[in-house]
């Protein structure tokens, strides 16, 4: 594909092009029942799981991608497989590199320029998936959207030939749009991924070097109308503050107020309130609320208390149109005074560790049984 190619992975001010705006992490469902009781995203008909084995290609060197590889008719029979999520070094392409104090490519930011024998050395993956959508996706009024969980270092992805955009950082999700270029029947989703980019030298430390997609990969649908964000802050007098960002479309609002529920560790319902949306822009909606709940039982670290917020998103005339989220509340206040960290008005002291993801057979590819074992 020529190194030309990759030039923007070596531009410090190229930190990604094409993506969705970051949001809080949540998964927005159907309806309600599956929100409240935090069903996996699986059982959600707008969701699409494309994890598993996808074609793939890999390069000593950047901007070494077969040509046209992100084309729909590009022959990958001759290509391999890779796991995704997986590690390229633990699936049979390039070495593990542990480093310490130094960085695995010599200090002249923001070139990259391996310090081993070959100094062009900057592997690439080259990523193919044919996938199809539910035809609902398509013929309802839905907007349909890419998620990489995490990719290390930099993504480049093509859907059916069209570019999606660019991305950096190697621990945060990214996701694009693939409404425009999505269509029926057989799709092909290509990602190109570099070992090192500009931004490698923000996330050197002493750890396993290790490249590839590292977390789920899947496609979702939403209403075109949605809850973009929310901002949730819970304090532990019992004050509670809602700030939503819904996407519009240009469309005049088919949802005037989202519904809220706060419900206990047992399900009993505990508060019941509406926020109320406003156009902030043609394309932006937004909303607030402040709702004092009594008698909250406070979150700490010895007892995690945690409620279960759901909001919903309807549309009487059209359920196809709805949607509902569900999102964890702990209720704490966190506060330094004369030099004291208080959680709740109690002094606080903190001991930790320093951890990487790390599974010492699956490398930076870390499931909850693992997770949970850790901690």
């Amino acid at each position: 594909m020529g190194k030309e190619r990759c030039q923007e992975c070596f531009d410090p001010k190229a930190i990604g092009r094409g993506r969705e705006p970051a949001r809080a992490a949540f998964f927005a469902f159907e309806n309600e029942a599956l929100a409240k009781r935090r069903a996996a995203p699986k059982e959600s008909n707008r969701f699409l799981d494309l994890n598993g084995t996808w074609k793939f290609a890999w390069s000593p060197h950047a901007g070494e991608s077969p040509e046209g590889f992100e084309q729909p008719g590009f022959d990958d029979s001759s290509w391999g497989g890779m796991p995704v999520p997986g590690n390229w070094e633990l699936n049979g392409h390039g070495f593990p590199i542990y480093t310490n104090v130094i960085y695995t490519f010599h200090t002249d930011p923001p070139n990259i320029r391996y310090r081993g024998n070959d100094p062009d050395y900057n592997p690439t993956g080259s990523y193919r998936r044919e996938f199809e959508v539910p035809a609902a996706w398509l013929e309802g009024d839905m907007e349909v959207f890419l998620h990489i969980g995490a990719v290390c270092c930099t993504c480049r992805a093509w859907l059916n030939g069209q570019e999606l955009g660019f991305s950096t950082d190697s621990k945060l999700p990214v996701e694009f749009k693939l409404t425009p270029h999505l269509k029926s029947g057989k799709n092909v989703l290509a990602l190109e991924v570099l070992c090192w980019g500009a931004a490698a030298y923000l996330e050197d430390q002493d750890m396993w070097w290790l490249a590839g997609i590292t977390r789920d990969v899947f496609a979702y649908a939403r209403p075109v109308q949605h809850i973009r964000d929310i901002q949730i802050r819970a304090d532990a007098d019992g004050k509670l503050e809602l700030d939503v960002e819904m996407a519009t479309n240009g469309k005049s609002l088919s949802c005037q107020a989202l519904q809220c529920q706060l419900f206990d560790k047992d399900d009993g319902l505990v508060s019941e309130f509406s926020v109320n949306v406003d156009r902030r822009t043609d394309q932006v909606a937004v909303g607030r609320q402040t709702v004092k709940v009594p008698n909250v039982v406070t979150w700490s670290a010895e007892a995690p208390m945690l409620y279960k917020l759901v909001v919903v998103m309807a549309n009487g005339t059209k359920p196809s149109e709805a949607e509902a989220l569900c999102i964890r509340v702990g209720f704490r206040t966190v506060e330094i005074r004369q030099g004291r960290l208080l959680l709740n008005g109690s002094e606080l002291t903190i001991r930790g560790v320093n951890r990487h993801e790390h599974d010492p057979k699956k490398g930076h590819v870390v499931e909850r049984d693992t997770m949970e074992a850790d901690i």
